[in-house]
């Protein structure tokens, strides 16, 4: 009998102290169809490396890095030719 006081206090007190979240706004919905017509290619890679590391790896460096990672590509799914006229 405790026990369930106990959960049903830390879930009450839980539902009253969250907050609002929203997510991220976009200019429009995405579309995978788009997003494969518009790459340049498609891909199977894995990470290999950093080819710069990043100078602090335990802080946020906002929305651009400061590090750029090393991919091998194994597999070339999809690759637009571009054809000069």
């Amino acid at each position: 009998m405790n026990v369930t006081v106990t959960g049903v206090v830390a879930v009450v007190v839980g539902l009253l102290c969250a907050t609002d979240a929203y997510p991220c706004s976009i200019a429009r919905p995405v579309s995978n169809v788009e997003m494969v017509r518009r790459a340049d290619a498609i891909v199977l890679a894995t990470a290999e490396n950093y080819a710069i590391a990043p100078k602090n790896p335990g802080s946020w460096s906002g929305f651009l890095p400061d590090s750029r990672i090393r991919f091998k590509v194994h597999e070339v799914v999809l690759a637009h030719i571009i054809r000069e006229s």
